[in-house]
């Protein structure tokens, strides 16, 4: 498989094109998969994967890449979340305590928190979200049934972050940074999904790029 380079575009407004392309030799067929962002829609991301024949450029397929993207995308932060977050022991019904803090609550968050509560059974996810229009009682009620989440909605950005092992961003617009880096509590991991609202803290925070 050869990866070609990832556009990422801007356009008018506030939202993004990310197109990214490979080719796949032996399978003879080329990809493209087109992902956009525009914050007013719902769902604010969405993605389309066209197929084609390598060598005549024929197309094969073109399929709606929204489900796949969302849960590629929040399973590949659940497991960034698992492999780089602190836990704390537990005594009682769960052997650990991970706590985490979310912003955007999208399909991406879902996909993410969903990986993270089926992949360690065992743990306690105690998770604070950011309260935005009625995502955050939505995302509690999807979550209701989760016998190892815990959570809690609040509205300030501050209290989000602090005390936190893990915080994942999957919001996909932001104006602007939305923290200062002494706001985290050393070791925790940061995990901004879109690369908005947190570049301020690159100067500060070791970086982790997959």
């Amino acid at each position: 498989m050869v990866d070609a380079d990832e556009q990422l575009l801007g356009c008018p407004g506030t939202g993004f094109y990310d197109v990214m392309p490979a080719l796949i030799p032996h399978l003879g067929i080329a990809g493209t998969k087109l992902v956009d962002g525009f914050p007013q829609r719902i769902p604010s991301v969405a993605a389309q994967i066209m197929v084609t024949e390598l060598a005549t450029g024929t197309l094969q397929a073109l399929v709606d890449g929204t489900w796949i993207t969302a849960w590629r995308t929040g399973a590949v932060a659940a497991h960034s979340a698992l492999l780089f977050g602190n836990a704390h022991p537990l005594h009682g019904e769960f052997t650990d305590v991970q706590r985490v803090g979310m912003v955007g609550l999208g399909n991406t968050a879902v996909a993410c928190l969903h990986v993270l509560a089926a992949a360690r059974p065992e743990r306690l996810f105690e998770v604070m979200v950011l309260e935005y229009k009625d995502q955050h009682e939505r995302f509690a009620e999807r979550f209701g049934e989760f016998p190892n989440v815990r959570m809690r909605s609040v509205a300030d950005m501050r209290e989000l972050v602090g005390e936190k092992d893990v915080v994942v961003s999957a919001a996909s617009h932001f104006d602007g940074d939305q923290c200062e880096p002494g706001w985290f509590a050393p070791g925790t991991t940061v995990i901004p999904i879109f690369k908005v609202g947190f570049n301020n803290l690159n100067p500060v925070f070791d970086l982790v790029c997959g």
